[in-house]
């Protein structure tokens, strides 16, 4: 077989879709590593093998069933590896019109052959031609039309038809990369670095968060220095702004209690100043570890840190204690589709009941750390109904003592929260609600 040294964007890209649908690999994580090893690929052959893996996993029912319509046999049944190149060939003939399609069906049918030999290379062959003389390239509703049903009809009803076609992503657009620089003051500086380390790069600004940048064309942004040190991090502006609404002020005591890798953390921790703590807490002990080191490089003062199952109780968390209780939610994370289309492989619908359940379990006994006159925030990086509204109106309805605060003039106010979304905001999609616990 060959090694990563000789191979192509195409056979990376295909390599990648069998990672992430036979072993459930993370497509992020899965394609960095892979082209951290294809040293001998450009930074075009990078950029278009991101694009085949991501377009293809966002239009895969899509792929299918055009790739269906073209053969009488059981087409989903194919091999693994066979159907990964047939769909990344197929994403190109109907997506992509500056791909020339014979190099498309070449590269597969040739990599196809080497793989089960003649026939299946035949059958490909037949397939794809097919494909290519029906001449009907994918309409700009292609993405949201291969959503699951009970996704897509989900999303519509909240966001209405444009608003939840942004969310999944259009075909032919890319969302911006997205950097935090925890000093803003630092951020026309870092800008400046990275637009003289990288050609063609382009760099904007954050439209909300005065930490964030937006980037285009940049490659892999963790192996840039900058990045690498510890001055800035890779966090799209949206979860950035789930930080900064949640309202801290210079010297609060604070808990991040879902605090995964941290860089909400970091946020929290420089709006709170030298005199304010930030004390982190997950369920997951091995995420904590990188954010010691983090605040220290940033010269930020590290709280305690604390393994908890909050679905269970507050551990060894203190209750009505702190000033600021973030509750950053585990969701179906549909939110963040077009960055991560590989969600929709991982999600039913029977998750959301599920998911829901744990997120008013983790919202209440969070809770019991407000203090009194303290602040309450709950978000989920997710627009769906059922982990936003729903929770929150069934936190309140038990909780009498917590009192919801008015939305911030951000996004799309609904009932309970805000959502932020691509139309509304130009982020991905998130819902953020907060109330204020009354003093007994």
């Amino acid at each position: 077989m060959k090694q990563n040294a000789t191979l192509s964007a195409r056979e990376i890209a295909a390599r990648i879709l069998v990672r992430i649908e036979q072993d459930g690999a993370f497509a992020a994580a899965v394609l960095d590593v892979e082209l951290a090893r294809a040293v001998q690929l450009s930074e075009r052959d990078r950029a278009f093998a991101t694009e085949l893996v991501y377009g293809t996993l966002r239009a895969i029912r899509y792929i299918d069933e055009r790739l269906s319509n073209h053969t009488d046999r059981g087409f989903r049944k194919l091999d693994i590896h066979v159907l990964s190149r047939l769909r990344i060939a197929a994403y190109q003939l109907l997506f992509l019109s500056r791909t020339p399609a014979f190099a498309a069906v070449n590269e597969c049918v040739t990599a196809i052959r080497a793989l089960r030999g003649p026939r299946l290379a035949g059958f490909a062959n037949a397939v794809l031609r097919k494909l290519a003389a029906d001449g009907t390239p994918a309409n700009q509703d292609a993405w949201i039309d291969a959503l699951p049903d009970w996704l897509r009809e989900r999303l519509i009803k909240i966001l209405g038809q444009s608003a939840a076609r942004m969310l999944v992503g259009e075909p032919g657009s890319v969302p911006p990369a997205c950097l935090v620089v925890p000093n803003p003051n630092e951020r026309d500086a870092i800008a400046h670095e990275i637009e003289a380390s990288i050609p063609d790069v382009r760099i904007e600004v954050a439209t909300h968060s005065p930490h964030g940048l937006r980037i285009w064309n940049a490659g892999a942004l963790t192996e840039h220095a900058c990045v690498r040190e510890g001055r800035a991090y890779v966090q799209e502006e949206g979860s950035q702004l789930v930080a900064l609404l949640a309202g801290v002020r210079s010297g609060d005591r604070i808990l991040d209690a879902c605090a995964g890798r941290g860089h909400k953390s970091v946020l929290l921790a420089y709006q709170a100043g030298p005199l304010g703590t930030v004390d982190v807490a997950d369920l997951h002990d091995a995420k904590l570890n990188q954010l010691a080191s983090a605040f220290s490089r940033l010269g930020f003062r590290f709280g305690e840190r604390h393994v908890i199952d909050w679905s269970v109780g507050c551990g060894t968390a203190k209750a009505c204690f702190y000033d600021i209780v973030l509750v950053d939610a585990p969701c179906t994370g549909t939110g963040t589709i077009r960055r991560r289309p590989d969600i929709l492989l991982r999600r039913k619908a029977a998750d959301i009941d599920e998911l829901a359940t744990l997120q008013s379990r983790i919202l209440a006994n969070a809770a019991r750390c407000v203090r009194e006159g303290g602040r309450l925030v709950y978000a989920v990086c997710s627009v769906l109904e059922e982990e936003s509204n729903l929770v929150c109106e069934e936190f309140s309805n038990a909780h009498p003592l917590f009192v919801r605060e008015p939305s911030p003039p951000l996004g799309t106010e609904t009932t309970h929260g805000v959502l932020l979304h691509p139309l509304a905001t130009g982020t991905d999609g998130y819902f953020v609600a907060a109330w204020r616990r009354r003093s007994t």
